[in-house]
């Protein structure tokens, strides 16, 4: 089983693709399906998969995802795997979730005559890339029938042998999006006859920040950030265009939509101050993660038998974004942590570096924890058949 899981998850590291462009990822993909036998589909989305066990079977239905795609990065690691497709690196784990879901299916379909409903596995492209792999995913109705959605994301600021799972807001919105700001070009030493894009740009930079601080209730977390800034073509032109590549994240999608609207208002009304005008383009847009509390308890329950009670902690919400989200505002979804880091082995880097490597080790233990869900599952619905049964007869 580990020795599986870990050759699948070392191949797939050593041929990333980037968004949607994931030639070699879905040839593995499909390779592995068609070994084990399982029926499959890409007809959701735009570079995904979708396999199911059971399809015959109705009742209740449970859909386990694996994000698919890499990161634009060049790798620096000293593994044997090491990425072979220049600036492309499989930094953020989608690697391990993919192998580890291959490894769920493996070990289903031997048993499949035992299990008394519908899995449905998802093997979602583009994660990473604007608009997200779920979104496609889930317009073209893959979440049609299904009852709860898991997922996990591999954690290396946890030790590999432990999990952590919470209930209610996970992952904020993240919401990716361009304030462009257009003015008027005059020579630099007649630029009271222009209208100054990037002062405008600039000066709404400083107003948004303020705004963003001066709506915060108590209690509530709200990011704000630029992390790019575009203007201008030489020094000695005012420049008409300039764009700020933004980034806001709350943990409530009302919220986000109510300062998106703040935020161009304020960078419309500064630019007005400049005699030019503001505009927001939104480019990605994930909702927040919501764990369902009942099936969020099933979840732990699986985790729990698998690494023992104390090794289960509870996750703290972060700021980060996850398309995950779009499947679980379908139908209870639970996103969970598989730890995965071993100071013994390297030192940990944080997801997104290019050094990011991870014990595989816990690839077996992410592997066990979504087949115990089946099993619960599974016992839980035989039992109720068997209620149902006894009952008949009286």
């Amino acid at each position: 089983m580990e020795n599986y899981v870990t050759k699948i998850r070392r191949e797939l590291h050593s041929c990333p693709g980037v968004g949607f462009e994931l030639d070699e990822t879905l040839q593995i993909i499909r390779r592995e399906l068609d070994k084990i036998g399982i029926s499959y589909t890409e007809k959701y989305g735009k570079s995904s998969i979708v396999a199911t066990l059971g399809e015959e079977r109705e009742g209740y239905t449970l859909a386990l995802r694996a994000d698919t795609d890499a990161l634009p990065i060049e790798e620096k690691t000293d593994v044997s795997f090491k990425s072979k497709n220049i600036g492309k690196m499989h930094a953020c784990g989608h690697d391990a979730h993919t192998a580890i879901l291959l490894d769920v299916i493996r070990r289903a379909y031997e048993i499949k005559d035992e299990i008394p409903f519908r899995v449905k596995f998802f093997f979602q492209s583009a994660e990473e890339y604007a608009p997200g792999g779920a979104k496609l995913m889930v317009e073209d109705g893959a979440m049609v029938g299904v009852d709860a959605v898991a997922g996990l994301h591999v954690d290396p600021d946890t030790e590999v042998g432990k999990l952590k799972v919470g209930v209610g807001p996970q992952n904020a919105s993240s919401n990716g999006f361009y304030l462009n700001f257009h003015g008027a070009s005059a020579h630099a030493v007649k630029k009271e006859r222009g209208k100054d894009a990037i002062k405008m740009a600039v000066t709404s930079y400083f107003e948004i920040e303020n705004l963003v601080n001066s709506k915060i209730k108590a209690g509530e977390n709200m990011l704000f950030h630029v992390g790019q800034i575009d203007g201008g073509k030489t020094n000695n032109i005012v420049a008409n265009e300039c764009a700020l590549f933004c980034t806001l994240r709350t943990f409530d999608d009302e919220t986000a939509e109510r300062m998106k609207l703040a935020i161009e208002k304020t960078a419309n009304e500064t630019a007005a101050k400049f005699g030019g005008s503001a505009e927001l383009v939104s480019v990605k847009s994930y909702p927040v993660i919501i764990n369902e509390p009942s099936f969020t308890k099933e979840v732990r329950k699986a985790m729990q038998d698998i690494v023992g009670e104390e090794n289960v902690g509870e996750k703290m919400r972060t700021m980060t974004g996850e398309d995950f989200s779009y499947f679980a505002k379908e139908a209870p979804g639970c996103f969970f942590r598989l730890g995965v880091k071993n100071e013994s082995l390297f030192e940990a880097k944080p997801l997104h570096s290019e050094k990011f490597n991870l014990d595989e080790s816990a690839l077996k233990i992410g592997s066990d924890v979504f087949m115990q869900l089946i099993l619960n599952k599974s016992a839980e619905i035989k039992n109720q058949q068997k209620s149902l049964k006894q009952n008949a007869k009286k």
